[in-house]
């Protein structure tokens, strides 16, 4: 068995324990996922603003739901299509309005919440794949707020073969990780920032990855087709959509986990209470095999194989913990996440060590480095 298969495999094994329906249900028995779950059904977000991308569909629209519908001042939604965020943002507060009408007032607000419930959830147009359209999102974001409580980046695709922005970038490289995490953190970060220094909580960043970043290290920049002018006739014969994503939900990873370090020093991620000149939470998470759009995208009829899988809901609410302000004394700083709870990086077992899946320290750097410079372009 080659070294890619004995990854796949133990990936695909850890994946049966923990990230389908059966690793959800087994996790809301368990401490401290039982718990923490149970703060989510609880959450109060009263005051606090949000911004989710991707959120029109799937593991995005469930976190928003959840955040407009306990109590948050306001929730962003960015979106590639303007009509499809409205036609979800729409349903969310047409359901929160049933729901209001139903029990006298919502879930997770007071009495003097519920007149501005039905209004609480905005629609932002942007590509987060193209610095442009995301630099006009932010100017509008801007005008409208002064604070902003969390950030998740949850934009997302897929593609079979290589596709490119309008600025000559590889489509899934962009969206998920060169703007639509990195870039787009950096815009948000002195806001995020500033928020995090004048509350009691920290703000946060949280990175929508996935459990596929376990079936490799990152590869550098010079194995990967990152941009049309990279397009030799090699490169785009040996492109792989699955492990382009993969590569991309890695890079996300080692994102948090940098800038995490920059927050907390270099003695790296942390947890416990706030500390004083600790003001943001860079953190990555894995929701789960949830049954989305997305997914069924990554794996067409082989998406079997991974049921029973969780609904949407299920995968949106481990992500929704991460955002309690509450959870500041319990989040450990540039980690991963999935069910609420810090997960190893690397998968070692019988068929492999978690040192191949692991970055040497100049690679890291490299990263980084290549990071800013792809952003710059």
């Amino acid at each position: 068995m080659g070294a890619q298969s004995a990854k796949a495999t133990q990936f695909y094994f850890e994946g049966r324990a923990k990230f389908n329906q059966n690793g959800y249900r087994a996790a809301l028995e368990s401490e401290p996922s039982k718990s923490r779950f149970a703060a989510v059904d609880n959450a109060n977000h009263r005051g606090r603003v949000y911004m989710v991308t991707g959120a029109n569909s799937g593991v995005g629209k469930e976190v928003v739901r959840h955040l407009a519908g306990h109590g948050a001042e306001r929730v962003y939604m960015v979106c590639r299509s303007a009509e499809r965020g409205e036609a979800a943002r729409r349903e969310i507060l047409q359901e929160q309005e049933k729901n209001q009408s139903s029990s006298g007032s919502h879930e997770g607000t007071t009495d003097s919440d519920s007149s501005t419930i039905k209004d609480n959830v905005s629609v932002l147009q942007a590509d987060c794949g193209e610095k442009e359209s995301l630099n006009k999102m932010w100017a509008e974001f801007r005008s409208r707020e002064k604070r902003l409580d969390g950030l998740v980046c949850n934009a997302g695709v897929l593609t079979w073969k290589p596709e490119y922005t309008k600025d000559g970038v590889e489509t899934t490289m962009a969206t998920h990780l060169i703007f639509g995490s990195h870039y787009l953190t950096q815009l948000a970060l002195p806001m995020l920032e500033e928020t995090g220094g004048s509350s009691s909580s920290t703000s946060r960043v949280v990175y929508t990855s996935s459990g596929g970043m376990y079936n490799s290290k990152w590869p550098g920049w010079g194995s990967l087709l990152s941009r049309q002018e990279e397009a030799t006739p090699s490169k785009v014969k040996d492109f792989d959509g699955q492990m382009q994503y993969v590569y991309a939900k890695r890079g996300q990873v080692l994102l948090a986990e940098q800038l995490s370090s920059k927050e907390t020093g270099e003695g790296g991620p942390t947890g416990g209470s706030k500390e004083e000149d600790q003001r943001v939470h860079f953190l990555s998470c894995h929701p789960g095999w949830a049954a989305t759009a997305a997914v069924q995208s990554a794996y067409g009829s082989q998406a079997k194989w991974l049921e029973p899988m969780r609904t949407a809901y299920e995968g949106a609410r481990g992500i929704c913990w991460l955002l309690l302000p509450e959870a500041t004394r319990d989040l450990d700083n540039g980690c991963f996440y999935l069910d609420c709870v810090s997960q190893e990086k690397h998968l070692s077992g019988f068929l492999g060590g978690a040192d191949q899946t692991q970055n040497s320290e100049s690679e890291i750097r490299e990263f980084m480095q290549g990071l800013e410079q792809q952003a710059s372009l």
